[in-house]
């Protein structure tokens, strides 16, 4: 790869960009699919050596060139959307995983299902391959799960909100909905703008498998989410108050189960199937929330079926990862229906009714019955950086690369036009691509490519165009050239 300096009237100078530098590990190349040329062994840091090991945990993998030691972006085959990324056990075993969040300009967020987790737990991110990640892992990091919302789609009201989960349970966000760049995980969505008693949440599309799907979570299933109230929050004060965070009840006198917000911050209700709104199943000062602050919630309901249970239904909840209520039956012993209405985030299933003013990320439903330990981690793995550690990249053998001369030919106004020849494609490689980026000096190289020429042959000469360049300023450009083994050439 070539880095040069120029200004719209001529080449003021230039630098070569330096290769990365790297050792392999024996036992870290043992576990390496074929095909990719980098990798970098990831620590789980943050768990307690108390607790007990995890089945099938989603651990948050952050990626970015400054939280990975030899990490470059630029060294990825697919870095616009990080197709080559491939994760595997430390036996080998490719891991199912799901990108929650691509962003080759600062920090990624990748969601990597680990079958078994403890503290010191170890694996493997690989990347830099012509192959998908996905065509090797495969599977569903959130195969496990009904619904998972990991709510940074991008679009206001009426934007579609995408289920991560194996179910495809797709929402439609309210139209007083606003995408967030600032979520606990990648962005988020404010629910409302306003508070108001009107049908603002964020609904699951009501089609007959959906409610089939939501109908699986039956009497014993758990709800997590975070959430960040924007409204004021006091007591007896102008506030959130009743306001519905999650559930398939409307308003009204549904039977249906629902998390609503009570107008203390602390205080919340829990409804199982109550159809009067003065008779909810449980009320208390269990979560703690504030303005503006992002806080994590997880209920979980149990049941146990058998004729001599007393209080068959029970609820447990848990604020930031530690319990506040529970194990506790609901009054006067009232089990859980999931109805017969969709499930509605950030409000009720019904219409014109009040909805969360306020954001909402991370959201899931699941007939997982989560431990105590296995909340925690939950929240541990979003919440601190410092759960996982990496280690330094690892570069392995690549494949021949193409070999050729490039170079700025002539620049006018608003153009640069760029010129050279490849002289070897590169091993078994049968044609190759050039591709260059151009940047103000005093700016931040961008994260995609432009396509100079393509299909090259061995022997063959080249010349593209660069043009929207504004005069007088000085520019710097990388070029290189692809083969069809996807082996850039440095």
């Amino acid at each position: 790869m070539k880095k040069r300096i120029l200004s719209i009237f001529g080449l003021v100078a230039f630098v070569i960009a330096p290769l990365f530098a790297g050792a392999a590990i024996a036992d870290l190349e043992a576990i390496k699919p074929d095909g990719f040329a980098r990798g970098v062994v990831l620590t789980v840091n943050g768990y307690d050596e108390s607790r007990s090991a995890l089945t099938d945990f989603p651990v948050l993998v952050r990626i970015s060139e400054t939280g990975i030691s030899g990490f470059d972006y630029d060294d990825m085959m697919f870095p616009s959307n990080g197709d080559d990324l491939c994760f595997v056990a430390n036996d080998g075993t490719p891991l199912a995983f799901d990108i929650d969040t691509w962003n080759p300009a600062g920090e990624s967020l990748v969601w990597v299902k680990l079958p078994s987790m403890e503290q010191g737990t170890e694996f493997a991110m690989f990347y830099r391959s012509s192959k998908s990640g996905k065509s090797i892992c495969g599977d569903n990091a959130f195969a496990d799960y009904v619904g998972v919302w990991h709510m940074n789609d991008a679009g206001n009201g009426g934007a579609t909100v995408v289920d991560a989960g194996p179910y495809g349970l797709t929402a439609t966000a309210g139209s007083k909905s606003v995408a967030k760049t600032d979520g606990m995980v990648g962005g988020a969505r404010q629910i409302t703008t306003a508070r108001a008693k009107e049908d603002a949440a964020t609904k699951v599309t009501a089609t007959t498998d959906a409610i089939n799907a939501l109908n699986t979570l039956g009497r014993e299933f758990s709800v997590s989410f975070w959430a960040r109230p924007q409204g004021t929050i006091d007591n007896g004060g102008s506030s959130i108050g009743y306001d519905g965070l999650i559930g398939r009840k409307s308003a009204g006198n549904t039977a249906a189960w629902a998390i609503q917000v009570t107008d203390n911050p602390k205080k919340v209700r829990l409804w199982t199937s109550q159809t009067s709104d003065s008779n909810f199943a449980v009320t208390g000062e269990i979560f703690n929330f504030a303005k503006e602050t992002w806080g994590k919630i997880d209920v979980v309901y149990t049941y146990t079926n058998t004729a001599n249970a007393s209080t068959p239904q029970q609820i447990t909840a848990y604020w930031n990862g530690v319990k506040t209520y529970g194990p506790g039956s609901p009054s006067g012993n009232k089990q859980v229906e999931q109805g017969s209405l969709t499930l509605a985030i950030g409000g009720y299933a019904g219409s014109s009714e009040r909805p969360f003013l306020g954001d909402m990320d991370e959201v899931r439903v699941s007939t997982i019955i989560p431990t105590a330990d296995r909340v925690k981690a939950d929240y541990d793995t979003v919440n601190s950086a410092a759960f996982l550690s990496a280690g330094t990249v690892v570069e392995f053998v690549e494949l021949p690369k193409p070999v050729g001369s490039f170079s700025l030919v002539d620049s006018g106004a608003a153009f640069a036009q760029f010129g050279g020849s490849i002289s070897s494609l590169g091993g078994e490689a049968t044609s190759a691509d050039v591709l260059v980026r151009v940047w103000p000096t005093d700016g931040t190289a961008p994260s995609q490519w432009t396509t100079l020429a393509t299909a090259l042959a061995a022997g063959d000469t080249f010349e593209g165009f660069v043009t929207g360049l504004t005069p007088e300023t000085a520019y710097t450009y990388e070029i290189k050239a692809v083969n069809d083994l996807a082996t850039p050439y440095d």
